[in-house]
């Protein structure tokens, strides 16, 4: 009876350490798992192939809009900000997006206002970069919004190839001259390996 008893001690014991292999191997395969589905760090930058940047003088206080339209008819603005493989980082108004207030009352600003588009994949045919002025400077913290009311403001915008070397494909800098007006800074093509195929001013509207 005593050995029987012992015997059975010992099954029970060689099962339970199986038992714990078996759940730590599992743990182990849960982790590698988890690994591998785990989001980029923060910092990390998705590939891109193309940017497409605006950017504007902190002289001209003044809110600024890049659209940015693919050859399957995607669109990019700050109301969109994710369409195919088009994807838009920030939408700038400004100052009142852009500048930070310190608790000791230092005002961190930009060395200029910004918005950038990012291609992360090629879709071959004809894109059009579209800026639209708007909103003119902020009056008592709050953005004027006048349609048609005159206000200048020079908008850098460059296109710049990425793969396999960065390569500045177009590089100019048109005149927004009122509030609400849109204009057509280029129509560009890209080829099935991402190669710059040219550019096109003609104007095409990008506005709902």
């Amino acid at each position: 009876m005593r050995r029987q008893r012992a015997n059975t001690f010992i099954g029970i014991s060689d099962f339970l350490l199986a038992l714990n292999n078996v759940i730590f191997i599992l743990f182990i395969f849960a982790v590698m798992a988890m690994a591998t589905k785990a989001p980029p760090a923060a910092g990390v930058e998705l590939k891109a192939e193309y940017l497409i940047t605006a950017e504007w003088d902190l002289a001209h206080d003044c809110d600024v809009d890049l659209w940015v339209r693919d050859p399957l008819g995607n669109v990019v603005y700050f109301g969109q900000k994710e369409s195919g493989s088009m994807h838009l980082d920030h939408d700038s108004r400004g100052s009142l997006s852009d500048e930070q207030k310190l608790p000791d009352g230092t005002i961190v600003r930009p060395k200029a206002y910004t918005e950038t588009a990012t291609l992360r994949g090629i879709v071959p045919g004809e894109y059009t970069v579209n800026l639209h002025l708007y909103g003119g400077p902020p009056i008592n913290g709050v953005q004027s919004h006048n349609p048609g009311a005159p206000y200048t403001v020079p908008v850098h915008v460059r296109i710049i190839k990425l793969n396999p070397s960065v390569v500045t494909e177009f590089d100019q800098e048109p005149t927004l001259e009122r509030v609400w007006q849109e204009i057509t800074v280029t129509r560009f093509s890209l080829g099935s390996d991402g190669s710059w195929l040219g550019a096109d001013p003609t104007p095409m509207s990008l506005q709902h």
